[in-house]
């Protein structure tokens, strides 16, 4: 029932593919049918469009944990007592047996059979005795009852044996079968996501408890209304998009069988999807209510576009689709900055920092962020409360205040005394060979600084009486302080 989900650096949940945040509470204790969870009292509950998320806030990487909202049939709101009783939200669960049912009806396994004549690879859906041979779809063909029954016993063969190595704790890639250590939660050759270790199943979180019927959510700090609003429209659209993928299937297979095959049939399936991209666009367009509804069709479309862009060496930082919470109006003003200074710290870890050679200005955060967003843009009392927040939420970087109140954000290992240690050491090597001394573009050049980030460091370096400088008609340069060392 509970799975316990990955975590990322920023200590947020790393999301599945077209998954997206709803909402998020704080000051949040969880309980299995009427007992308190020990080490569960004190976290933030994520909501999503498929799952419920709990990271605790002393301890995220040890006590965390999520369930999908296809296991909850049902939802129950008790308010509080005064101060007496917090207010709850109780989710009744779905019978297991029945959960699972679902899951392996849901989950089909597609027949691949190979045309004797042009060696195409076709795919079968649902195929049983008695219903009509196929046709291959680049030449026509229908290939010969064997065929497709060999097809049909080779993948429940294949299936089975998949299904045996999965009991086995071999943690290899999905992506490049690169087996990797049973620690290890990202592939070490091509960084995917290893699906073993996300899978790791909790059949209840207090030992020797009786059969899980249900779960609360406390609110120790209110905001349960607006949550139990959330979740009732999040387990309503899962349970539509769960009966519309079913229809959708059965729709899918009575097309198979009337595709056009060969070249003629891709030319038109190819013109079909350029169609149905244009009525999307006009249909979305037409307001900002239809716009609204249909935003993730939309976003879909844009990543696809994307993927083109990245493919033929483009670069797609104009169009980058966030993923922090656009909806500030949903969120508290505490866990609103929380939010945004983890979803910064994100943003940094994407090769930002790295360009920016491990410090980043304020003023220059600012403009990447907000134009990495696109739309929903943050103000700049917004990021500066956020950014202050990084260092007491634990997170890999913090905001550094300058002497003269320049602001910068850099990694929280890099402290004030390493990064002039190293700006030291190599202006020791620059002096060996050149007698110029360096000036704040040389060092913009070589550590890969903006220039107000060169200019602090270069003054703070000067205040601690490791350098000293020269104002000369050419402009500003530094030099190694010997005199007074």
């Amino acid at each position: 029932m509970w799975t316990i989900p990955e975590l990322n650096n920023s200590l947020r949940p790393v999301l599945f593919d077209n998954e997206s945040d709803v909402i998020v509470t704080d000051h949040v204790g969880l309980y299995e049918n009427k007992q308190k969870v020990p080490n569960f009292q004190n976290g933030r509950i994520y909501l999503t469009s498929e799952r419920l998320i709990y990271v605790d806030k002393e301890a995220p990487k040890k006590f965390t944990i999520s369930i999908p909202l296809k296991a909850i049939s049902e939802l129950e709101h008790s308010g509080g007592f005064y101060l007496k009783t917090s207010p709850k939200i109780t989710c009744l669960l779905k019978p297991e047996e029945s959960s699972s049912s679902n899951d392996s009806g849901h989950h089909a396994v597609d027949t691949t059979w190979i045309c004797t004549i042009c060696f195409m690879s076709n795919t079968l859906k649902s195929w049983r005795e008695g219903n009509e041979i196929p046709k291959c779809s680049m030449c026509g063909v229908k290939p010969s009852i064997d065929i497709i029954n060999e097809a049909v016993k080779a993948t429940k063969d294949s299936s089975k044996m998949t299904k045996k190595k999965a009991t086995v704790e071999t943690n290899e890639c999905p992506r490049c079968t690169f087996k990797n250590h049973p620690s290890m939660l990202n592939c070490e050759m091509c960084g995917a996501v290893i699906k073993a270790i996300q899978a790791q199943t909790v059949r209840c979180l207090i030992p020797n408890n009786s059969p899980v019927v249900a779960f609360r959510l406390s609110f120790r700090k209110g905001g349960d209304k607006l949550f139990l609003e959330k979740l009732t429209s999040c387990i309503n659209k899962e349970a539509i998009s769960r009966t519309s993928e079913g229809s959708r299937d059965s729709k899918d297979n009575s097309r198979d069988a009337s595709v056009t095959p060969g070249l003629s049939g891709l030319q038109l399936s190819g013109q079909q999807r350029l169609s149905a991209n244009d009525s999307l666009m006009e249909s979305a367009l037409v307001d900002l209510q239809a716009l609204m509804t249909q935003g993730k069709q939309v976003l879909t479309l844009a990543k696809s576009f994307q993927s083109l862009i990245e493919a033929e060496g483009g670069s797609s930082t104009t169009i980058t689709v966030s993923s922090s919470f656009d909806a500030a109006d949903s969120l508290s003003e505490d866990v609103f900055y929380q939010e945004l200074s983890r979803d910064l710290s994100e943003f940094l870890h994407r090769g930002v920092l790295d360009k920016e050679g491990g410090i980043i200005s304020l003023f220059d955060l600012y403009a990447l962020y907000n134009r990495s967003r696109g739309y929903s843009l943050v103000s700049p009392n917004d990021l500066y409360k956020a950014c202050a927040q990084m260092e007491s939420l634990g997170l890999p970087v913090k905001m550094r205040r300058y002497k003269n109140g320049f602001l910068a954000v850099q990694e929280k290992f890099k402290t004030n005394d390493a990064l002039t240690k190293q700006l030291i050491s190599w202006i020791k090597t620059v002096d060996v060979s050149n007698t110029k001394g360096v000036s704040t573009l040389g060092v913009c050049s070589k550590f890969k600084w903006s220039v107000g980030v060169a200019e602090e460091e270069l003054q703070y370096a000067e205040e601690k009486g490791l350098l000293c400088r020269d104002e000369h008609v050419t402009g500003l340069r530094y030099f190694i302080n010997i005199m007074c060392p």
